[in-house]
Parts: C-alpha cells; sequence; structure tokens
C-alpha cells in the first residue's frame, strides 16, 4: 500500500465584498463614516469609541488635507449691520444690510432662544483646548447637541458629507453663522475665516 501525502491548501474565505462591509452606511466618503461614527457613539454616550473615531478622522485630515480656495469678489459688497436685543431667555438680533448704492436698509429680524445660545457656547468649551478651533468642527458638536439630525430635504446630516450638508442648509448656516457673531460683539470669541478664538466662555451674555 503506498501512502500520499498531499501539501495541505490554504483556503482564504473572503467576507463580503468592497461593496459592502459591517456599519457600512449612506456615506459617500471615508470622512463622512467617520463623522457618522463620531455622532453615533456620542448619542450613545460611549466616550471611548467617540474619542476613538475621532483620533481617526485627525489621522486621516492629516494625511489627506484639503486644499482651501480663497476667491475674492471684486466690487461693492453692500453695508450690513446688526443690534442685540436680550431678554430672560433670548436673544433678537435686527440685521439692517443694503442690497444695492442708495437703496433703503432691509430689516431682517432673527430669535435665539437660550438652548441655542448655550448650545453653541457648550460646543466650543468641549473642542477648546487652547488652539484655534474650525467653524465647522463647532457646527458639527452644535447640530449633535441640538439634535439636527435631518436635513431640510430628509437626508441624514452625518451619514454623509457634513460639510457638504452643513453648507447646503442656508438658513441652517446662517442662523449658526450669526451666533459666532453674536458671541464675537460679547467678547466670547473672535471669529475671522472659519476659525475661532476664545477669548472668555465664561461671560454671561443673557440677563
Amino acid at each position: 500500500m503506498v501512502e500520499k501525502f498531499y501539501k495541505p491548501i490554504e483556503v482564504i474565505e473572503r467576507i463580503g465584498t468592497p461593496e459592502r462591509f459591517t456599519g457600512r452606511t449612506t456615506a459617500v466618503d471615508f470622512r463622512g463614516w467617520l463623522n457618522g461614527r463620531i455622532s453615533l457613539f456620542s448619542k450613545k454616550q460611549n466616550i471611548e469609541y467617540e474619542l476613538l473615531f475621532k483620533e481617526i478622522l485627525k489621522a486621516y485630515d492629516f494625511y489627506n488635507k484639503e486644499k482651501h480656495i480663497n476667491i475674492e469678489i471684486e466690487g461693492w459688497k453692500g453695508i450690513s449691520s446688526f443690534k442685540l436685543l436680550k431678554e430672560a431667555d433670548k436673544i433678537i438680533v435686527k440685521k439692517f444690510q443694503r442690497k444695492s448704492r442708495g437703496v433703503k436698509p432691509d430689516e431682517i429680524k432673527f430669535e435665539f432662544n437660550k438652548e441655542e445660545i448655550i448650545s453653541v457656547i457648550e460646543s466650543i468649551k468641549k473642542l477648546n483646548k487652547g488652539e484655534d478651533i474650525k467653524s465647522l468642527d463647532i457646527a458639527f458638536e452644535y447640530c449633535v447637541r441640538m439634535n439636527i439630525n435631518k436635513t431640510s430635504k430628509g437626508k441624514d446630516m452625518f451619514d454623509g458629507n457634513f460639510r457638504e450638508m452643513f453648507y447646503s442648509e442656508r438658513n441652517l448656516h446662517n442662523r449658526f453663522t450669526i451666533l459666532l457673531n453674536i458671541l464675537e460683539k460679547e467678547g466670547l470669541i473672535s471669529y475671522k475665516a472659519g476659525i475661532i478664538k476664545v477669548i472668555d466662555l465664561n461671560k454671561e451674555i443673557l440677563k
């Protein structure tokens, strides 16, 4: 009897496909997917995993730096100013803006309740490490705190490209920008070109 010995064959089983993986969402890119994970674990109050994915996002941003192009628009930019009216539980902002020379300024009024004001301040406090803070990072934290999970078209705010989702929501973006302008006017921060510098977040701005 002749014994035959066969070389063991290594079988590699492929689990899933590149198009499908555990935890897949509707995110259109890796940054969007990471932001979705951060939001998910933030809501679940799983600080360990929230911090883990934030660090992964930092590493991704480090190796995949985005190009920012500043476009200077020539011509008259108009005149814009605003007044603050403080009440016990809200701040009313009256903006006065001219669309063109010689035209009477239009008055636009915005109301911000206590929750909105506190949420943006607490968002900055959470991100404050003594360095400059990107306004988009504050916007992300602000949306999480305010439970702004869907866009006006019903899309998940955190399941795709948050930058694209946020800037496409003109009303939300506009109100958020005015909130930062309020904090700057009140001396809590300085705000320029999408960058926040903390001055004094402990100042009381409500009556």
